[in-house]
Parts: structure tokens; sequence; C-alpha cells
């Protein structure tokens, strides 16, 4: 009988010491998240951010409590906040992102609130942040000779961007120009998107700045090796709570 005790309480105490292990790189990434998530938004009015695990494993809820509102829409705040943490926090990923948006109680009676709750699929935020990266590598990258500027320049699909540019002096009747042209941005664009695994650009040629005229609109592609055709899927792991972390008045 005391031999099954000890052998019960050393599995115990063996199961407690893994959980422990397990968990704690976990809390180490919550904890470095919300320092800088404090750091990040202390001038936007946040007093509190914490961090939980849903139910069933799902994914983490994020609860962003303010003491006064920015004056941002709020669902472009919440948007705002889960695309934070799908960039910043490094830690072991879920399916579901849920950002909770709290005001602080008041005075008197008056608790907090819940002003907005949403549910976002770490997929997508995955893809809007790659969708992001690339858009800012190709403003960034200098058109080569001058011959073009880009007008805009946003996602059309969540591999693909659209690309309109316009010309300084426009090849209106020179076709074979016109498709050197093409093919000019067409090297431009892939080699500023090395990096980035995006599959196709939607380009779309206007005579000049500000015409509405369109001389040519083409899709590009290209072929991507395996690995970088979808984004990596959250992992499944353990899952992790933590309180908040509470902003300390100077």
């Amino acid at each position: 009988m005391i031999f099954l005790i000890g052998l019960v309480g050393l599995l115990s105490m063996g199961f407690m010491v893994k959980f422990a292990l397990d968990s704690t790189p976990v809390l180490m990434e919550f904890g470095k998240f919300k320092q800088a998530f404090l750091k990040e938004y202390e001038s936007r009015g946040v007093l509190e951010i914490a961090v939980r695990a849903l139910p069933e494993h799902r994914g983490y809820n994020v609860r962003a409590t303010f003491g006064k509102l920015p004056g941002a829409d709020p669902a472009a705040l919440v948007e705002e906040l889960a695309l934070y943490f799908a960039r910043e926090f490094t830690g072991q990923g879920r399916l579901v992102v849920k950002v909770s948006l709290i005001e602080a109680a008041g005075w008197g009676c008056e608790g907090e609130r819940t002003i907005l709750e949403k549910d976002f699929f770490t997929a997508d935020l995955k893809q809007k942040l790659f969708i992001q990266k690339a858009m800012d590598q190709l403003k960034k990258a200098p058109a080569p000779g001058g011959r073009w500027s880009i007008v805009s320049l946003r996602a059309a699909t969540p591999d693909a961007l659209r690309l309109e540019i316009s010309l300084s002096a426009a090849p209106e009747e020179d076709a074979a120009d016109l498709d050197r042209l093409v093919e000019e941005v067409k090297a431009w664009a892939w080699e500023a998107l090395k990096d980035v695994a995006v599959r196709r650009v939607h380009l779309v040629v206007r005579s000049s700045p500000g015409s509405e005229k369109i001389l040519k609109e083409i899709k590009l592609e290209r072929a991507l090796p395996s690995s970088s055709r979808n984004q990596p899927a959250a992992p499944a792991g353990a899952a992790g709570s933590c309180g908040g972390a509470r902003k300390r008045a100077a």
C-alpha cells in the first residue's frame, strides 16, 4: 500500500515537472509580448493587456483595457491589435485569436465594459501581414529608368497584389515598347518580392498620372517553391494562460 502511494506520488510529481517545463516557454513569450504591447500602446491610453488560452485549446484571448478609448474606430482598432499579436507573439500558434476591447471601470459602481470582441483566424492574420510585407517591399524598391511610377498598390487576393503604374512618356502606338516595359516591370516586381511568397501580380498600366486610360492590363504569375506556396499553419501545442500585465504609475 505504501509502495503504491509512493509510486502515485512519484508519477504525479513527474507530470507536474513536465507540465511546468512545457508551459514555461509559452509563459515567457506571453510576458515578452505584454511588455512590448504596453510600451507600444501606452501613449494611446492602454492600462492593461492580458493573454489567456481559449477553451478547448482553440487559441488565445487578447484582452486590452483602455482608460479611455483612442479616437480610432473600434473595429479598426480590434483588427490592429489582432495583427499586432500575430506579428509580435512568437510562441506556439493556434487556430483563433480573440481580441476583446475593454473600457476600464469608472467612478462609483460603474464597472468595466466590453466595447467590442471579435475572433480572427490566425491564418488570415498571417496572410494580411504577408501582403503588407509584400507591398512594403515594392514601395521601397526604386523604379528603374524613371519611365513609370506607382499609382496604387493593394491586395487583390490572399496571394496576389494589384499594381497600377503610370507612364512618364506613354508609348501610345508602340506595342513592342509597351511589351518591353511590362517585362521590365515584371522583372522589377519579382526581384523586389524575392523574399516574399506572392505568386501573382495584377498589373495595370495607365497612360499618365491621373489618367483613366488603360494601355495594358495583364496578370503576372510565377511558380513558387513548394515550401512557400502556403503560409505555415498554426501548430498545435500546449495551452498556456497568463494574467494581466498592468502599467505601473511612474
